[in-house]
């Protein structure tokens, strides 16, 4: 059963794309959305990074996927804002940590970041 287990723990890794996992903002650690716990956690952990809605790739630069991490071709329209956000002062390090990326998948791996007034 163990092995099963271990099995299927793998299998997902090898099926995924890359993300952000988490964050070092201002000198505080963030935990990042979590694709395969979030949706199944009740309530969900509050991020300060918007749910992820697919795993394909942006293919129309025109639509609002690339900024609020939509999967339009995917029938999964751009996701909501983050609930919290962390705050960095001027001139502050942010690091932000991805998740393995298949070596199969060339061309740039991007992260955008925006201001959010009010924390919005």
């Amino acid at each position: 059963m163990k092995y099963a287990a271990t099995c299927l723990g793998f299998a997902a890794l090898a099926a995924a794309h890359g993300y952000v996992d988490n964050a070092t903002i201002g000198g505080e650690e963030y935990t990042f959305y979590q694709p395969y716990l979030d949706p199944y956690m009740d309530p969900a952990p509050e991020r300060v990074s918007r749910p992820i809605q697919g795993n394909g790739p942006v293919t129309d630069m025109s639509l609002i996927d690339i900024q609020c991490g939509g999967y339009s071709a995917g029938d999964q329209p751009g996701s909501s804002p983050a609930p919290i956000s962390a705050t960095a002062e001027a001139g502050s390090n942010v690091t932000l940590h991805w998740t393995l990326w298949p070596s199969s998948h060339f061309g740039p791996t991007m992260t955008y970041m925006a201001r959010c007034p009010g924390g919005k």
